[in-house]
C-alpha cells in the first residue's frame, strides 16, 4: 500500500528593500518613506524624524513636540501653566505668567500690579531682618 502525499508550498513575495520596492503600497505615485513613519517624504515635514509628520503652525517644530501646535510664536511651557514661554514673564513659576507694572512682582503675588512704585512685603521677614539688626547692637 503506497501512501500519496501532497506537500503544497505557498510563495510569499518579499520586498528586501530595494530600489523599486514601494513602500507606501497606497500610494503609487510615492516610493519614499526614509523616516518608515508611513507618511511619505514629499508629504513628510519632518522626513528624517518618524516620531513627527507636521507642523501646523510653520514655526519648525513638529505638532507632537509643540505644545502650541496653532501658535507660531510659541512652542513651550516651560511650568506648565498654559502660557508659553515667549509670552510669559515668570516662565519657571506656574503661579505666575504677568507682571503688569513691571516691578520684577508676578501679578498674583503683587498688592499694587499696576503701581511700580508699591510692592507687597512679607512682613514677617522684614521684623525678623530687623530683630537680627536689633540683636546685632546690642551684643556690640
Amino acid at each position: 500500500m503506497i501512501k500519496k502525499i501532497i506537500i503544497t508550498f505557498t510563495l510569499l513575495s518579499i520586498c528586501l528593500c530595494c530600489l523599486s520596492c514601494d513602500a507606501l503600497t497606497n500610494d503609487a505615485t510615492e516610493t519614499t518613506d526614509t523616516d518608515g513613519d508611513g507618511v511619505e517624504n514629499s508629504a513628510d515635514a519632518f522626513p528624517n524624524d518618524a516620531t513627527e509628520t507636521t507642523d501646523t503652525d510653520g514655526d519648525g517644530v513638529g505638532d507632537n513636540a509643540d505644545a502650541f501646535p496653532n501658535d507660531a510664536t510659541e512652542a513651550t511651557d516651560t511650568d506648565g501653566d498654559g502660557v508659553g514661554d515667549n509670552a510669559d514673564a515668570f516662565s519657571n513659576d506656574a503661579t505666575e505668567a504677568t507682571d503688569t507694572d513691571g516691578d520684577g512682582v508676578g501679578d498674583n503675588a503683587d498688592a499694587f500690579p499696576n503701581d511700580e512704585t508699591s510692592q507687597q512685603y512679607n512682613i514677617e521677614e522684614e521684623l525678623n531682618t530687623l530683630k537680627k539688626v536689633t540683636e546685632l547692637k546690642i551684643t556690640m
